[in-house]
């Protein structure tokens, strides 16, 4: 059953993205993430918004259930980069297993200690349902996905949702991968966090119906 959320106080969304990495010395969702927080204090639902930037470290993953819980979120908009990505796309799981050839930030690999799951996991969030209304309202191509990679992005993802599950209120997570800002039409930086705080927005009118 879902859990009805009175209008009379704010709904907590929690918006993160990731420092830089290999290959990647700015990472632009650090940018995106503040661009979403400001879009997001302007809308007319109630929402108390809070932001966190992750470190792209292996090691980051422990303390992460901790980070989250500090924030007491009903909904997580998680953020992160994807070079390959031509549009931006919703992950629908998280899947087991890390890159072991994939250093950090620091330039470590992951350690056995690092990967305490041994399942998928997927999003509550009904994705497919969620894409299919944004393209409804003309909005700009925003692709479903069942692959996040086997970086930090998909770990912190798993991790979340596996945190979440046994939170009381169940908070909903959802994990969007942007493409590398570019200049053509729903690659832009504004382009971009317009699109991620229309996706929270949409979580957040379901959540509280």
């Amino acid at each position: 059953m879902r859990r009805r959320v009175s209008s009379a106080r704010p709904l907590r969304v929690l918006i993160t993205g990731f420092g830089p990495f290999p290959g990647m010395p700015v990472n632009p969702t650090e940018r995106l993430v503040g661009e979403v927080e400001r879009l997001l204090r302007r809308a007319a639902a109630p929402l108390r918004v809070e932001t966190e930037i992750f470190p792209t470290e292996w090691s980051m993953l422990a303390s992460l259930p901790n980070r989250l819980a500090a924030h007491r979120p009903e909904l997580i908009m998680m953020t992160g980069v994807a070079a390959s990505a031509r549009s931006l796309r919703i992950e629908r799981n998280a899947h087991p297993g890390l890159g072991a050839t994939l250093r950090d930030a620091g330039g470590h690999l992951p350690s056995a200690t690092d990967e305490p799951h041994a399942a998928i996991r997927r999003t509550p969030v009904n994705v497919t349902r969620l894409v299919s209304g944004l393209h409804r309202k003309g909005g700009p191509l925003v692709a479903t996905s069942d692959d996040p990679g086997r970086y930090l992005c998909n770990a912190a993802y798993r991790t979340a949702l596996a945190w979440a599950a046994h939170r009381r209120g169940r908070p909903e997570v959802v994990f969007v991968h942007v493409p590398v800002p570019g200049l053509r039409r729903g690659q832009r930086v504004a382009d971009l966090a317009a699109t991620i705080a229309e996706i929270t927005r949409t979580m957040a009118s379901e959540k509280a119906r």
